[in-house]
């Protein structure tokens, strides 16, 4: 009896599964093996001088807003904007108008956005060539997608900071977008927090010197490319140019009051001294050296740690690392979203199961109990160490994305950030193995039935790729 031959037509689909299979496993397989960080050496701030250096922290959507605006408005000489998104909505065209009014008075200004989530995020929209066509204007694109190398695909640029001249720079959590420099009525509303920094012209080593630094690594490297250089309709162009800046006339009344409270002695505390800490640049997977910085600042607290990340989506290594940083003498708090109140439904798919092993780490655990998403990532050390920044204590941001952070030295700013973290505390509820600890003072947040279902019929799936949340 003859065996039947598989037709041509088969052959060739099981071959372009074959194929798929093999390049989808080159793309993912690779991040589920990340090395080791080296050895970590924190500075020794007690021996840091005094420099002339001063920070604010920027808790609200509006400050944030005022605060970019003010920089760019301040810039005289250059601006560099670092953001994995840039959105095309109220909040990017008006600190658009912004960046072209200091590009149309000589300022050059350098944009550098993630190569999939910003470029999707710019699309083809007049206000990417509306920035990127002015001849004073550059816009890259970071790890643009390249389907012949698939072992980069995942790699995401997630810095989120501006820098004015090498004297002011805010950095955060926050991308261009109305989910972050709105009002909290605004119904995308999403709450962050950033640091401001000043420093006097020609400070070596300040915090702006240091994040400028690493923001020209970056734009003079291999991995970016130029984008929106030429406009395709210069019609469409000028009449987003005009709707821009009548975005932005919409909010000068309240310039005036908003900048001199930036000006105003009491906004912002000097600082003993600023670290940046980055991941490597390369796209592929890194060592994570930044979660081994904050690791190594909490094992070497002394009296308190609190820290706060959207979401924790961690793997073994990450596990016993945190247990052994929160096993010293130091109290140590650990804030995040309950899965009600969180808007990132991969990661609360994970947290789902994985919530025993956060608090196996051995810190108390808090959810909070806001209606908006909170996209904080921050952490308050002893009395005198404030870090800042878009590091999410996640797989992703440990061993993908570039990330950073920085560590600002100064007891006067440690005391605003941790009033900032008392108020939040007070919408917070102590996790435990059966729910949450009874408090008069909170009603939890109710996990809709949609949401609760979809979140469980997600948690399998986001098991098999939980090396890239």
């Amino acid at each position: 009896m003859k065996t039947k031959t598989p037709s041509l037509k088969k052959r060739l689909l099981t071959g372009v599964l074959i194929l798929f299979i093999i390049y989808a496993c080159t793309a993912v397989l690779p991040y589920a093996f990340p090395p080791h960080a080296t050895e970590i050496k924190l500075p020794a701030w007690e021996e840091t001088e005094p420099s002339s250096q001063w920070a604010a922290i920027l808790e609200s959507g509006e400050e944030a807003l005022w605060g970019r605006l003010y920089l760019i408005e301040n810039a005289k000489e250059k601006i560099r904007l670092s953001s994995y998104l840039y959105a095309c909505d109220d909040s990017g065209k008006r600190i658009g108008a912004a960046l072209i009014r200091a590009a149309e008075r000589g300022v050059d200004v350098e944009i550098l956005v993630d190569g999939l989530i910003g470029r999707i995020n710019f699309g083809a929209s007049p206000l990417a060539y509306a920035l990127g066509s002015h001849e004073n204007i550059r816009i890259r694109l970071y790890n643009p997608v390249d389907f012949l190398r698939p072992d980069r695909l995942n790699a995401r640029l997630h810095d989120k900071y501006l820098i004015a001249d090498d004297r002011m720079m805010i950095l955060g959590g926050r991308n261009i977008s109305d989910e972050f420099l709105t009002k909290t009525t605004h119904p995308a509303y999403n709450f962050d927090r950033d640091v401001m920094l000043f420093s006097d012209e020609g400070v070596s080593g300040s915090g702006v010197d240091q994040l400028a630094a690493y923001f020209d690594s970056l734009w003079q490297g291999e991995y970016v490319q130029p984008a929106y250089e030429k406009a395709r309709d210069a019609a469409a162009v000028m009449r987003q140019r005009q709707e821009m800046e009548k975005l932005l006339l919409e909010t000068e009344r309240e310039k005036t009051a908003w900048f001199r409270k930036i000006e105003h002695p009491g906004f912002s505390v000097p600082v003993e001294g600023c670290q940046l800490i980055t991941n490597p640049v390369h796209p592929g997977v890194k060592a994570p050296v930044v979660f081994d910085h904050l690791c190594a600042m909490i094992a070497e607290a002394e009296e308190r740690v609190i820290l706060q990340s959207p979401y924790f989506v961690l793997d073994g290594r990450m596990q016993t690392a945190m247990q052994q940083a929160v096993s010293g003498t130091a109290q140590v708090m650990f804030y995040t979203n309950s899965m009600a109140g969180g808007n990132n439904l991969a990661a609360s798919a994970d947290y789902l199961w994985q919530k025993e092993k956060v608090l196996a780490i051995g810190a108390p655990l808090y959810e909070l109990q806001t209606e908006a998403s909170v996209h904080t990532k921050s952490m308050l050390v002893d009395r005198h160490l404030s870090v800042f920044g878009s590091f999410n204590f996640d797989m992703r941001s440990a061993y993908i994305d570039t990330e950073v952070m920085m560590a600002v030295y100064g007891e006067a700013l440690n005391e605003r950030l941790y009033t900032c973290m008392e108020n939040m505390a007070e919408q917070a509820l102590l996790v435990t193995e059966e729910g949450y600890a009874e408090d008069e003072r909170l009603v939890p947040l109710e996990l809709p039935e949609g949401k609760k279902w979809t979140l469980y019929l997600l948690s399998p799936v986001m098991f098999l790729i939980r090396h890239l949340l």
